[in-house]
């Protein structure tokens, strides 16, 4: 189990990314290392905001995560069984420096890689769509008005 990369619940942050670097003999007591999080890249902003101040001083620090209190988060799949165990979320093999442009291409798509892969694109000023008409509606929406009402004085 050591060295696998899930998310740990956080009553504050939701989820922060780790590793599992330890486990109790049943399984149900995990120990994970909090990796680093996203966040703003300017200094001045990051001591402006103090959850983020608070995430980038958890950087390195372990915790203990109780499985039988910790959310549940089943693995969902065609052949899943009704008697599938609690786990942490696993982190995504495949994740790029900027995260996923398109959500189809997550490996484990579930609350925390959503959450995570926003935040990540958001603090790398990269949108959620590229697409022309969903990136400028405003510009659409003022040539359908004009046909609908007339020349826009």
């Amino acid at each position: 189990m050591e060295g696998i990369k899930v998310f740990a619940p956080d009553e504050k942050h939701v989820w922060i990314p780790g590793v599992i670097c330890g486990a109790s003999s049943d399984g149900k007591q995990l120990t994970v290392r909090l990796d680093e999080v996203v966040g703003p890249r300017d200094a001045s902003v990051l001591e402006l905001i103090p959850s983020e101040r608070e995430l980038k001083s958890l950087t390195g620090s372990q915790r203990s995560v109780d499985l039988t209190e910790a959310l549940e988060c089943f693995n969902t799949s065609v052949d899943a069984a009704e008697n599938t165990k609690s786990s942490l979320p696993l982190q995504n093999s495949s994740e790029s420096a900027n995260g996923f442009e398109d959500m189809i291409l997550v490996d484990h798509l579930h609350e925390a890689s959503i959450l995570y892969n926003l935040r990540r694109r958001f603090f790398h000023q990269l949108p959620c769509t590229t697409d022309l008409h969903c990136g400028e509606p405003v510009s659409m929406a003022g040539s359908l008005l004009q046909g609908a009402y007339g020349k826009v004085q």
